[in-house]
This record gives structure tokens, sequence and C-alpha cells, in this order.
């Protein structure tokens, strides 16, 4: 270290040359640094969404979730996978270690999830990551006096591709509006007077939209490709679109069978004659049913030949598009080739079948014909049946006689509004990497200008995260500089020299700067962890420089002046006493690697820029400091004589050595202390993360299951109406229905969210609370509401209550969990308690019977499949329009489907060409079904929550918890539970943080031994730790605040800092035994020397915290729970170590020369009575 100093003292221009360059390059790289909420890290989850449209809750479950979940759960590294099946769709959560390469994860989920075989009306399952300051940054709700198609044309071709140009945007999504396709919506008494059903019309629809080649010609000498081609280019072609209608083929074996029995007593050859005209009936039955399948297996390789195509066509006009994986470009290739030779032979069998079918309608024909001319010549004076002679013909009719087809859009069960009116919500996702604060700047500007383009257009901002990031960098940087002025006041009021106080404080912008210059190196932006490491380490800062400034300035006033020589000796001397308390500061922040979870991820930002600020400031107070003390104080003739010994250092002293003398009695008097602090623990609750102040709050209602949109919809007009009366609420944004979310999910016609933004110049604490309350007793049997603030890391969220009851069956899980809920309800804390299978929807339950399908040539599957066509919209084919893809739907129209014997009547056609009743092979009824279904790795579960309206989460947890285990007899055989939610990560995150505090305490006895080269005097040191921690407890008491993981934090901090007065005060003792002084001398003087430092840097770091602590801002922020713990810690340890560390290191270092002990003179004439 004296190298350094020396190197500093002769070199002052080039270390003032680098502090220039270092404040520059500060500056600089604070302008350019990145800004954003939280720091980008990838969060170690994989989430699956698949999407089996028109299934429930229990087909997703078997025929999704379950084979996803087996795929998923072979996946190297998984720690659990949660599922959610729901009707239409499944969610699963793959959980992974924080250390694991999420996209390496992610690509072996989607190598496995790939190969799953799914039903065939199921979707591709969508793989997604998640990304702390990625994702949507961004909401605006648009209002427009447009109509609905010029929207959508201004949605595709203005605003997105303008969006989409400022670089950093991912993802743009309008919720509201969707595109307009053509549906088909069949009427089913025209189909039964047609003789049709729906599987007969769906494949007439695809083969009158085809285009595939069928070879080539020789013509004039040149080869002539030929293609079969009927395109559908517009609505009114599919209206036009010709339905062929058979005969009645029944209906002609019946006239047929008749013809044959009037004149079975005159024609012995005519059972002969009906004989074969059967025989041709049922091939031509068997002739048609083969053509309509080839039809439909003709379209779906047409489809699958069109994708690959499709991505074949933009590899080749963009091979280096990174979208395209080689291995998909492969298989394009090899299906195209494929798809087409099947597509060949499909025509050729298609072309001979029906000119089969044609000659066979011919030959019955003539057979009719000839069977009824033999009977009218044979049988003339018997009574015959009466025929009108006429030739059975194919009849024609078009679509849009049996069905209504129109152009519309698949949103009207859905409504979103902004502020009372219908609007659509714009939301913008960003990449992890883009600026938070500029890419928002970007989008604000682009809306108003197309605004201004455009008037009929407006944009409302709902949310915007860079308002976030802004109020809180602002509120951090006031907060750090008024924590700066009190630090410095701090400073100036005990050195009593202007000069003196800016070489001191001079390391407070060095150090930060420099960390600004660093931490964009270590991929570290500017964001509430950066900033909140450098305003918690602005006090420590400055505590070296305070250190060697103090003792230079000591010596210099003894002197009456300062030179070279005692500069660098005043340096020196301290040296060691402030590097080795800077490395125990540092030491106490490598345990943070013990944490795990978000806390763990979150923390290590904040943990760097401490690191970089301490190890800078060290480097500044060996370097800049006695640099700059050469220049400012050598010059000056006389430096006024500070007398340290006042009348704080006389009653100190006077302690002191009454303390020495007494030393069981202070040490008794400590413990009482000590004891009477730690009770304040049993009184300081326990929670996750600290409340913050909301700006928003986001909510749900949930109505009955199967509760249709527009009801749905007036229930939530009501609290929308309550809600814009307020004038503490800036905003309202309300989604109702089926509003497809970003995973192709669609949320229920049920439920209802939505989101309120309060107004910045209001009491936002108080506001919030109001609603929530106001909120959650608007619940009642029939409709649940649910309301909660909104908060980037759960702050707010993640302090409630969730037990999960799992076992072998539904029925008993729900037996359990009726119990829990009943038992958590005497709870008074616990407010809106919700069970997920509490909830059943009534749903039509259709038990086919085998046999009896069978016996009409239908297979289960055959049923299932066909009610599934015709009871929802399914994609038959799709067209250009106007360059845009329509899909074209086909449906029934169920006016006719509203009762239970309309669904009975339902027909469906077998392979004979019968139509059958459903009730004549199934048995159809209503039964009660779960609204979702859950499972935990393969088990089944029900999730229980429940909001805590208490600052102690941990008590209430505990205690919710002692009651389920009080009826957990009561369970059936198999049925257990598990603690969820803020209990679960509590008691994981606070185990591993006491491992963490245990570690850093060892930490920092080991580098205190290799520092003093003993272990005497550090292990006199450790004892200042309890009383910080019992002064955090009590500082939390008085407050009123529960401790937090962010308070945890604190405490680790503390560890690091208190040690570092008594090093200063320890190491000033060693060399004063070096200089021959007793140990009762030298503790008396190093106390004297030591209190003026000790007091400066540890009311300094106090002061720089207050406003945290105190909200001076009037917002509260997680940071408040980890100053008062601090504060707490800093100032009770910071008394007693100035007596208890002295008395602690007199009875471990004894000599003849100390006084004797009047405690232990007394005990020993105790002991010879």
């Amino acid at each position: 270290m004296k190298h350094i100093v020396k190197f500093s003292l002769k070199n002052t221009f080039v270390i003032f040359l680098l502090v220039f360059v270092l404040i520059s390059g500060g500056i600089y790289s604070t302008m350019n640094m990145q800004q954003e909420f939280y720091p980008s890290m990838n969060v170690p989850y994989v989430f699956v969404t698949g999407i089996y449209p028109g299934a429930t809750s229990r087909e997703i479950s078997e025929k999704i979730e379950n084979p996803l979940q087996k795929a998923m759960s072979s996946v190297e590294g998984v720690k659990q996978i949660r599922a959610t099946s729901n009707e239409n769709y499944v969610t699963l959560t793959a959980e992974f270690p924080y250390s694991c390469d999420i996209e390496k994860v992610k690509k072996q989920v989607e190598d496995v999830v790939n190969n799953v075989k799914l039903p065939e009306k199921a979707l591709k399952p969508k793989i997604s990551t998640f990304s702390v300051g990625g994702g949507e940054f961004a909401e605006y709700s648009l209002k427009t006096t447009k109509s609905k198609d010029d929207l959508k044309k201004y949605i595709d071709e203005t605003l997105k591709p303008e969006l989409s140009r400022i670089q950093g945007i991912s993802e743009i999504a309008v919720s509201g509006i969707s595109n307009s396709d053509v549906y088909v919506t069949l009427n089913l008494d025209k189909l039964k007077e047609k003789g049709l059903t729906i599987d007969k019309i769906k494949p007439m629809l695809e083969a009158n939209n085809l285009s595939y080649p069928t070879g080539s010609l020789n013509v004039d000498n040149k080869n002539l490709p030929i293609r079969v081609e009927k395109k559908i280019t517009s609505i009114d072609d599919i209206k036009s679109l010709p339905i062929i209608i058979p005969p009645n083929q029944s209906k002609m074996f019946g006239d047929i069978i008749k013809q044959a029995s009037a004149g079975m007593n005159s024609l012995a050859n005519g059972l002969g004659q009906v004989a074969q005209g059967t025989a041709s009936i049922g091939e031509l039955t068997g002739g048609n049913t083969e053509s309509i399948a080839t039809l439909a297996q003709i379209q779906a390789v047409k489809m699958q030949l069109d994708s690959d195509l499709a991505i074949l066509n933009k590899f080749q006009a963009n091979p280096k598009d990174t979208s395209l994986k080689p291995e998909q470009v492969a298989a394009a290739s090899k299906d195209a080739v494929a798809s087409k030779e099947k597509l060949e032979a499909l025509s050729t069998s298609l072309s001979n079948n029906l000119n089969n079918q044609a000659k066979k309608f011919s030959e019955l024909q003539a057979k009719a014909s000839e069977m009824q001319k033999s009977q009218s010549s044979k049988a003339s004076n018997s009574s015959a049946v009466s025929t009108n002679g006429t030739e059975p013909k194919i009849e024609i009719a078009f679509l849009s006689d049996i069905a209504n087809v129109e152009l519309k859009s698949g949103e009207s069960d859905s409504y979103v509004r902004s502020d009372g009116k219908d609007a659509l919500i714009l939301g913008i996702s960003k990449t992890p990497a883009a600026n938070q604060v500029e890419i928002s700047k970007k989008t604000e500007d682009l809306l108003k200008k197309l605004h201004d383009q455009d008037n009929s257009i407006s944009f409302q901002k709902i949310f915007d995260m860079s308002t976030y990031v802004k109020s809180s960098i602002n509120n951090m940087l006031k907060e750090g500089v008024i924590g700066t002025i009190f630090a410095i006041l701090v400073i100036a009021i005990f050195l009593k020299d202007i000069r003196a106080t800016v070489i001191a404080v001079i390391s407070i912008p060095l150090s930060v700067l420099t960390a600004l210059i660093i931490l964009p190196r270590l991929n570290i932006s500017i964001n509430l962890m950066s900033l909140s490491g450098i305003a918690v380490a602005v006090g420590r800062i400055v505590d070296d420089s305070i250190v060697v400034i103090e003792n230079i300035y000591r010596r210099a006033s003894l002197k009456g002046k300062a030179d070279t020589e005692l500069i660098e000796s005043g340096t020196s001397e301290v040296a060691r006493a402030i590097t080795s308390s800077t490395i125990t500061t540092i030491a106490v922040f490598l345990p943070l690697s013990f944490i795990s979870g978000q806390i763990g991820a979150f923390f290590k930002a904040f943990a760097y820029t401490v690191i970089i600020c301490l190890v800078v400031s060290l480097l500044v107070a060996l370097t800049v400091v006695p640099a700059m003390s050469k220049v400012m104080l050598t010059r000056r003739k006389r430096i006024k004589e500070n007398n340290h010994d006042g009348k704080i250092a006389n009653t100190y002293k006077r302690l002191l050595e009454k303390c020495l003398k007494h030393r069981l009695i202070t040490i008794f008097v400590s413990i009482v202390l000590l004891a009477v602090s730690i009770f304040t623990v049993t009184k300081v609750g326990l929670q996750y993360l600290p409340k913050e102040t909301p700006n928003s709050l986001s909510g749900n209602l949930a109505m009955p299951a199967g509760t249709d949109a527009k009801t749905t919809n007036e229930e939530i007009k009501k609290f929308e109406k309550d809600m814009l009366s307020r004038n503490d609420i800036e905003s309202v944004s309300v989604t109702v229905g089926s509003i497809e979310n970003s995973n192709g999910t669609k949320s229920a016609s049920n439920s209802a969210g939505f989101v309120i933004v309060l107004k910045d110049n209001s009491d936002r604490d108080k506001a919030s609370t109001e609603i929530m309350d106001k909120v959650r007793a608007m619940s009642s049997d029939g409709k649940k509401y649910s309301i909660n603030p909104i908060s980037l890391l759960g702050g707010n969220s993640m302090n409630g209550f969730s037990v999960n009851i799992r076992g072998k069956s539904e029925e008993d899980i729900n037996k359990s969990a009726m119990l829990v809920v009943d038992k958590l309800k005497t709870i008074e804390e616990l407010k809106n308690i919700q069970n997920n299978l509490e909830n059943s929807k009534p749903e039509i339950s259709i038990k086919v019977d085998a046999n009896k399908a069978a016996e009409k040539g239908l297979l289960t599957y055959q049923v299932a499949t066909s009610v599934q066509e015709l009871l929802s919209y399914n994609t038959v084919t799709t067209f250009k329009n106007n360059d845009k893809d329509v899909s074209v739907y086909l449906g029934i129209s169920k006016d006719n489907l509203k009762s239970l014997d309309n669904v009975k009547n339902i027909e469906i056609a077998s392979p004979m060409g019968e139509n059958i009743k459903l009730s004549d092979i199934a048995d159809v009824s209503v039964i009660n079904g779960p609204v979702s279904i859950k499972q935990l790795n393969g088990e089944l579960y029900t999730s229980i929550t429940a909001d805590i309206n208490s600052e102690d989460i941990q008590k209430i947890s505990s205690k919710a918890y002692k009651e389920i285990d009080s009826i957990k007899s009561s369970f059936p055989k198999g049925v257990d539970y598990l603690q969820g939610g803020a209990s679960e990560e509590l008691n994981t995150s606070f185990k591993e943080m006491m491992v963490a505090i245990l570690v850093a305490v060892v930490l920092v006895y080991i580098i205190m031994v290799l520092a003093f080269g003993e272990a005497k005097a550090p292990f006199a040191i450790l004892f200042s730790l309890p009383f910080a921690a019992a002064g955090a407890f009590l500082a939390l008491f008085i407050s009123r605040n529960a401790l937090s993981m962010v308070g945890l934090i604190g405490l680790l901090m503390l560890i690091g800092i208190v040690v570092t007065n008594a090093i200063v005060l320890l190491d000033k003792v060693g060399n004063n035994r070096k200089e021959g002084m007793t140990v009762h001398e030298a503790l008396i003087n190093a106390g004297m020397v030591r209190l003026r430092p000790i007091f400066m840097t540890a009311i300094a770091t106090i002061m720089a915290l207050i406003p945290q602590a105190a909200n001076l801002l009037g917002e509260k922020t997680m940071y408040q729970n980890m100053a008062i713990v601090v504060i707490g810690g800093l100032t009770l340890s910071t008394l007693l170590t100035l007596i208890i560390v002295p008395v602690i290191y007199s009875l471990i270092e004894r000599d003849k020369r100390l006084p004797q002990d009047n405690d232990v003179n007394e005990l020993i004439a105790l002991g010879k009575e």
C-alpha cells in the first residue's frame, strides 16, 4: 500500500489527469447506458401452450396435457412441470435451474414436444420463454371513427409496419379486432330436406378450391404442363358453389323393392332382377363414399403441399433468412415431392372412380327401366305400384340455398373498452437488449405523428414501462443526491474545514462515475437494482476517504502544518485498516450466490454495483485523497488544531474507563440490552418482499362457468362506471370475453379483465387500498372479483397465501379442498379465498354405444369427429382476396339447438349414405365438468389461494397451515397438501439467506485474521455483530415494518459495514501496543483517536440512507426496508462497538500492567468466603 501512496504523491498531475478522464468517461457512459426498470435476465421457465378447439378441459387433460407433460419430463434438468387444462387449451410451465442455458433448454423442449402425436384437430403447440427486460413494455387504447375494414387495413398496412421500423420492437399485438373471414352457417332443416349432412358438404367445399398438376403433354413439339384448377376468389364464388345432391339412394332402393314385390306372383325371374338391382345400389353407394373420401384426401395433401411450397419460396427469396432452419427447409423439400406424387395418384384414383360411378349409375337406370317395362307387360291384370316413369337424376343446389354465407370477424363474443368507450388495445413488446426509455419515447412520438396525419385515429396511453423507469430512476437519484448532501454536511460539521471536506467527498462522484464506466462492460444497465446499489453505497463510499483525511488532518493540526511526509505516513497508517474493512464489506456479497430464485438473480446487479463502488473508493482513498491533500493542505501556512478531546470525547473516555474496570457488569448489561432488543424479533413480521406504492392495479371478474360474454359485459360495466367516478383514477381499461392472448389462447366468455391506472398526484397508497377493499367486497355468489397492485418484481403480489391439495382423483381432491376452504374462512386475515375446483361447468356428455354405432358402419372416433365438426366452426379451405388470406369456416346454425332433444336429433352420415340420429347410437345427457384441471409433475391437484391482509405474511401463513394440519386426518386416503405461493418462496429463500449470512460471517473472520495476523482481535470484533442484528430488528419494530428478503440483504450488508468501525479501532490498538502501550492505555488512546472517524463514517452512512428509510419522496419502495435495517443495526452496533469490543479485547489480551478488574476481585472475595 505504501508504494501506491508514494506513487500518488510523486505523480499528482497524473492522478488529477486520471480523475478528469474518469469523471468525463463516467458522464459519457451514463448518457449512453441502457435504461430499464430491472436488469435483463432470462427466467428459467419454458411455457408450452397446446390448443384443441372445442375440447373440454377433461379432453384437453387426457389428449393434450398428458402426452405433452410426459414428453417434457424427459428433458434434462427439469425441476417440475405445472399444467392447467382449460376448455380449448392447456398451458404447461416447465421450471429449470437459474444456472441453465435457457435457449438450449427451449430447443430441447421444442424437440420433444414436436415429436408428440396429438389429435388431428389440435394446433401445433406454441413454445415460449420469458425474459425480464423484454416482453410487453407499453399498452395504448386505440379509438377511431373508421369502419372495421378500413381500420383493419390501417392496422395491417400502416400502424404495424411503422412500429416495426423502430429498432428493438419485437412484437405488436392488437386486441379487440380480428381478421374478417367467411363463415358458412348451414341450416339443419334445409340439410334434412335435401338429405344432406355437414359431412357431405365439407368435401364439396374442399374439392371446389383446388389447384394441382396432372401431368404434361407434348403439343407442337412443346412440353406443356397440365394443371386442373378451380379457385375461389370471392364470397360470391362460395355462395354460388354447386352442391351435388345425389338421388335418394334409400328411397330408390325402396322403390325398386316395391316394384319387384308387386310382380313376384307373375314373374319368377323378378327376384333375380331385384338382387342385381340391390347389388348395383350397394356398389353405387360405396363409390360415392369413396369419391368423397378421396376429395378430402386431395384437399388435405394440397394444403400440406401449399405449406411446404411457401417455406421453399421464402427460402428461395432470401436464403439468409435466420427464421428458417436448414432442417426445416430440407423437410419441406422432401415433403413437397412426396405430396406431389400423392396428389397425382389420388387424382388418377378419383378420375377412375367417377367414371366407374357414371357407368354403374347408367346400368342401374337401365335395369330399373327394364324391370318396370317387364312388370307392366306381364302383370297388367294385377295391382301394380304406380310410378311416375322418370329416371333418377342428380340434383344441383347452390350453397346459398342451404346456408348463410357471410364475411365477418370472430370477435362478436368479446368487448374492449377504455374509459367506458369502445376501443382496441395495442400491446407493444421489445427485445431484452432494447433501451426501455429510448424505445418508449420513439413509440410515443410515432403514435403522435400518426394521429396528426390521420385525426380519425387516436391513441391513449394505458401503461408504459418507461414511466416507471424514469420515475424510479429520478426518485433514486433524488434520494442519492439528498443522502450525499447529508453525508457532506456530517463530514463538514466534524472536520470544520472546507478543504478537508472537499477532499473527503471527492470519492463520492469519482467512485460512482467510475462504476458507471465499468457496469456496462458487465452487461449491467441503469436500473432500479444498480441505482439502489449506488444509493446504498454512497454512505459507505466515503468511509475510507474519511478515515484517511481525518488521520492526515488530525496529525497536521497537531503539528500545525501538513507536508508530504506527514500525508504519506498518515495515509499508510490507516491503509491496512481501510483495506481490510473494504475487503470484508465486499466479501459479504459473495454468499449471495447461495440464494436461488429471482431474488438471488436480481440482487447480483445490486451486489456488483456496490462491490465496484467500494473497490474504487478504496483506490481513491489511497491515491486521490493523498494527492489532493498534498495540493490543498501543504500550501496552508498553518492548520488550526482541532482538539478531539471535546465534551463528547471526554465523556466517552470516562465511560470507557469505567467499563474496562467493570467488565463483567458491562458484559451483563450488554447481554440484557441485547436480549431486550432480540425480544422485538418475535414482534416483527416476515414477508417475502415489501409492499411498494402502486401505480396501477389489475384484476379479474369471474362469472359462473358458462355465462355468455354479453351477461359478463353488463356486470363489468357497473364496476367500470363506479371506478370512473373516482377522482384518483387516471384510466380504466376493460376486456371481456373471447379476447385472443399472445399465446393463441382465448379467455373465457364468463371472464373479464381490467387495469386501473392511478393518478400521479393522488395518494396512491390510500387510493389503492380503498379500491381493492371495495372491489373485493363486490364478490358474491355467482360472481367473484379479484384485484392486486401491479408489481414488476412481485412485491405486492408475492405476499399472498397458497396451498396445493393433491391426490389421485378429482372427487377426493375436491372433498379435501372444500374442508380446507371452510377452515381458512375462520382466519380473519385471509381474504378472497378461491379454489379452482369449486367452479364446475355444465357440459353435454355424449357416450357412444360402440355396438350400435358399428351396426350403422360407424366407429366411435367417426361419431366424435362428426359431432365436433357439426358443433364447431372449422376451417375447410382458404382463398386469396385482395392479396389477403381469407379462411372459410363451416358450421351449423345453432338456432335449432336450444334443447337437449335438439342435440339428440343431430344426424350423422353413415358410410352407406344413411343419416343416423345421434340418439340412436349414443346416450346424450348434461353433466358438470371442471372448469380447469391442474397437474403438478403428472399428479392432479387444486390450488387454493387467498390474499393476506397483514404485514406478517409468515405468521398468517403458519397459522393457516396449522389449521390445515388439524383437519388433515379427515382427508380421503392418498390426499395431502403442499405449501405454495409466497410461503414456499419465503421458507426457501429465508433458509438460503441464513446460510449466506453464516458464510459471510466466516469469510469476514478469515479476512480479519489474515489482515491482523492473529485470531484474538478478529474474535473480539465479531461481538459487534449480534448488536447490529438487534438494532436492525429494533428499528423494524419501531417503524412497524416487517422483515423481508430485501431487509435480509441489509443484514448481510451490516456484517461488512459494522466490522469496519471495529477494525479501524483495533488496528489503532495494535499500533499502540507496538509502540509499547499497555492494553488499557492502547484501548483508551485508540478510542479517543478513532472516535471521530468512527462517528463520521457511521453517521455519514446513516444520513445517506435516511431519504430512503424516511420515505421523503412519498413513495414506498422495497429499499425502504433495507435502509431501515442498516440504519438501526449501524446505530446500535456503533454505540456498543465503542464499548463492548474494547471490553472483550481486554479480557482476551490481558497483561500485568492492566488495573485489576473490581468485578473479578469481588468474585474472588466471594469465593474465599
